[in-house]
C-alpha cells in the first residue's frame, strides 16, 4: 500500500526531529490501511498517520508547427505522513550524512 518514500530535505528533516516520515501511496489508500502497510514492510508502530493530496501540475508543451500549445496534467498524488510511536525508526532514512 505504499509506493515509495518521499526523500527530500524535509522529509529528513522531520524523520530526524518529529520522527515522522513520508510516503507517497495510493490515492484508494485510507490512514487505517497506511498504519497496517507500515507495520508490515517497516515492523513499527504509527500513533499517527496524516495524509493530504497533492495537485499535479499542468504542463504546456510546444508543438514544432506554429505557436500552439498542447496542455497537460500531471497525475494528482497523495501523501501520507506517519509518526511514530517513541524509540521506533526507519533505518532507510538514517545515515544520509
Amino acid at each position: 500500500m505504499i509506493l515509495r518514500p518521499v526523500i527530500s530535505e524535509k522529509a529528513i528533516e522531520l524523520a530526524d526531529e518529529n520522527n515522522t516520515y513520508v510516503f507517497f501511496v495510493p490515492k484508494s489508500a485510507n490512514k487505517i490501511t497506511i498504519a497496517e502497510a507500515v507495520k508490515d514492510r517497516y515492523d513499527v508502530e504509527a500513533t499517527s498517520v496524516r495524509t493530504q493530496i497533492v495537485k499535479g501540475k499542468t504542463k504546456q508543451m510546444p508543438v514544432k508547427r506554429g505557436r500552439l500549445l498542447i496542455k497537460g496534467v500531471r497525475s494528482d498524488l497523495k501523501k501520507a505522513i506517519v509518526t511514530l510511536k517513541k524509540g521506533d525508526s526507519i533505518s532507510l532514512f538514517e545515515g544520509s550524512e
